[in-house]
């Protein structure tokens, strides 16, 4: 699979005639709007809404939530070379103190203090 940039190798597709680029983008445009109904309705128990990136992958839709939305963003990614890729591309945007990066599988159990962590 490919073809998605640096966000993900699916997407929503709303008529079926999008490429996957423009249904990858409508994914992350679909979490932002999540973000931003979570901030009106005062669910995040603090300032900026949480979201966990579940294989993450190389950080696109990370980094452009943390840059478009200030969201905090904990990535799990399994792939050492694509963590290495978001980490280094994070640093770049500047968005480090928004992206935290940990190497994982979602088949694994989740840490459990990350059982009410997260907005999204």
């Amino acid at each position: 699979m490919g073809g998605g940039g640096d966000d993900m190798h699916f997407g929503i597709f709303k008529t079926g005639k999008e490429d996957l680029l423009t249904a990858s983008q409508n994914t992350v445009d679909f979490m932002v709007n999540l973000a931003q109904k979570v901030s009106a309705l005062g669910t995040s128990t603090s300032e900026t809404v949480s979201v966990l990136d579940v294989g993450a992958g190389k950080g696109g839709s990370a980094r452009f939530l943390a840059k478009a939305f200030g969201c905090h963003v904990t990535c799990l990614n399994l792939g050492v070379n694509q963590n290495a890729y978001n980490l280094r591309k994070a640093k770049e945007a500047k968005l480090e103190d928004l992206i935290s990066i940990r190497q994982g599988s979602f088949n694994d159990s989740m840490p459990e203090e990350w059982s009410s962590a997260f907005d999204l």
